[in-house]
């Protein structure tokens, strides 16, 4: 059995959808980089529902669908085309922009605190943006007073891409999508970018590849880097947002830089 047939059980999961092949593929590879053993149980396996008789390899498949879940699950749309129906849709532009972003939870709890985060993120005007694992949030820059003359975003799912291209272009943002994986990043990545944003990604970084954090910032250029953490856990039982500036206090002096502003919205 082929590993891409692994990976598109793995995708059935309807909130896996729209993560494109290549990046389950390159985790799932990474992953059975440690279980060598499993690899050839996968390769002699002569169908899906053999495998998932094997305790281990069970075990395997609910543990990458679980950091599917955590890397891009709990952020993304649980509808694409319920997205794409709205956009079809002859709705105005605000509307739309506004049911989309209530199909994500991380957009929806920042709906009603986008332009006063907006407001207080852009300590300059706005001239060029690049969202990392931007899920649909570039669309909020619809809701801000100040517009980019360039909005660009990288995330692990094509649709995402393209539904932020479709909304940008829409109110005259140049704007381009990089399906890109932030632990493996193309050169793009590392432009000049005037502001950079990080939302909400950091704890799942430092989860994945402790320490990587610093090395993706110190290598990233730009006049302002945006970040921010949730203030509960994902299942909403512990608050921890606060916990993190220590955190960031450190990695900041640590690189030699300089915090400009911090503030709070109800969840971040």
């Amino acid at each position: 059995m082929e590993i891409q047939e692994v990976v598109q059980e793995i995708k059935k999961k309807r909130e896996l959808t729209n993560i494109s092949d290549k990046f389950v593929q390159k985790l799932v590879i990474k992953e059975l980089g440690k279980r060598p053993h499993l690899l050839k149980i996968i390769k002699n396996a002569s169908s899906i529902r053999d495998l998932k008789r094997n305790r281990e390899f069970l075990y395997f498949f609910k543990e990458i669908r679980k950091m599917l879940h955590e890397i891009y699950g709990v952020f993304a749309p649980k509808d694409i085309k319920k997205i794409w129906k709205i956009l079809e849709s002859n709705i105005p532009l605000k509307q739309k922009v506004i049911d989309i972003l209530r199909m994500s939870r991380s957009t929806k709890e920042r709906l009603n605190f986008y332009s006063e985060i907006y407001d207080n993120i852009f300590l300059e005007i706005p001239k060029e943006i690049i969202d990392i694992a931007s899920g649909i949030n570039p669309v909020s820059i619809y809701l801000s007073k100040y517009k980019p003359k360039a909005h660009f975003f990288v995330d692990i799912s094509p649709d995402i891409l393209m539904i932020n291209e479709y909304i940008l272009e829409q109110i005259s943002i140049e704007s381009y999508g990089y399906e890109m994986d932030v632990f493996e990043p193309s050169n793009e990545l590392f432009k000049f970018y005037q502001y950079i944003f990080l939302w909400k990604t950091i704890p799942i970084i430092e989860k994945y590849n402790p320490g990587y954090t610093a090395k993706l910032i110190s290598e990233l250029n730009f006049d302002y880097l945006v970040v921010s953490f949730p203030l509960q856990s994902l299942s909403g039982r512990r608050r921890l947002g606060r916990a993190w500036r220590p955190w960031m206090y450190r990695l900041v002096k640590d690189l030699g830089l300089k915090i400009q502003k911090e503030f709070e919205t109800k969840n971040e």
